[in-house]
């Protein structure tokens, strides 16, 4: 990141210093190869990809969007912005499906992919464990989720989803969640909310933007998760995955720009969002 900072007025004219259409702010360095890909996926504008150092730098790039100040375009993880009161959108602020990059990375097609490559399994059980794998760990963690929002929406400070799954997990090498972990520390929490108010607000939310609870998983616990499932599926079948977070990440960019078609279910909206995006002269 370039520390240096631009007037609104320069900000405006950097796409005619780099000789683009328009700049493109993100978030960090490991943001760029994600939306470079989806940029040149669905746009035949040029573009200019500049990570601005972190989610507080992001959110003053966003503001200014909104208020007219500037017209370069913002491409970022949600995060809870669709909870938070005040929230409003512009087709020149582009926020992920879900959560965060990593949301839109982890998908059935991308975990089987990834699996199929390390030895030959086969594929209809690969399938299959994922989809269960999926369907249970959104089950589990619905009311963990709920009480991650209502932790953003009241400004309460704590930490309900941390970056990484294993205090909830049945043991540490396990990637099944435990019920029981989960509900003995919501009841720690005590949060004094009140809960079908809460509960309608996030439904209300969802249903407006067409999402499901699951969506708003952090990506950093989802990945945490994934991890533990593709190490243990592929150990059962006799394999030796040798995965860090480091190469978990760059195998699934990899495989995502591989496999992102109309059938990954974040298609449509990426493509609206990137051509919905204002037209300069």
């Amino acid at each position: 990141m370039d520390d240096f900072r631009y007037s609104d007025g320069a900000e405006n004219v950097l796409r005619k210093f780099y000789q683009k259409d328009i700049v493109v702010y993100v978030e960090g360095q490991d943001d760029i190869p994600f939306w470079t890909y989806l940029f040149k996926t669905f746009s035949s504008i040029n573009f200019k990809i500049k990570d601005v150092g972190g989610r507080r730098e992001i959110e003053k790039y966003i503001d200014k969007i909104i208020r007219g100040d500037i017209s370069n375009v913002v491409a970022c993880d949600a995060d809870f912005s669709y909870f938070k009161d005040g929230f409003k959108t512009h087709n020149n602020v582009i926020l992920t499906y879900g959560y965060s990059i990593e949301n839109t990375l982890l998908c059935d097609q991308s975990i089987n992919k990834l699996i199929d490559l390390t030895g030959k399994f086969n594929n209809e059980s690969i399938t299959e464990n994922i989809i269960n794998w999926i369907e249970e760990m959104c089950f589990s963690t619905k009311n963990l989720v709920v009480y991650d929002i209502a932790n953003c929406i009241l400004s309460l400070g704590l930490e309900v989803v941390s970056n990484n799954c294993s205090k909830f997990t049945i043991s540490e090498n396990d990637y099944r969640l435990c019920d029981k972990k989960i509900r003995d520390f919501i009841i720690s929490l005590d949060l004094q909310i009140d809960e079908e108010d809460i509960y309608k607000k996030i439904s209300d939310i969802l249903a407006e933007n067409d999402r499901n609870i699951c969506d708003f998983l952090r990506g950093h616990f989802v990945f945490s998760a994934a991890l533990k499932f593709i190490t243990k599926f592929i150990s059962k079948k006799g394999g030796k995955p040798k995965f860090s977070n480091d190469t978990l990440l760059f195998a699934l960019q990899s495989i995502f720009q591989n496999i992102f078609s109309e059938e990954h279910p974040h298609f449509q909206y990426y493509s609206d969002c990137i051509n919905n995006i204002f037209k300069f002269p």
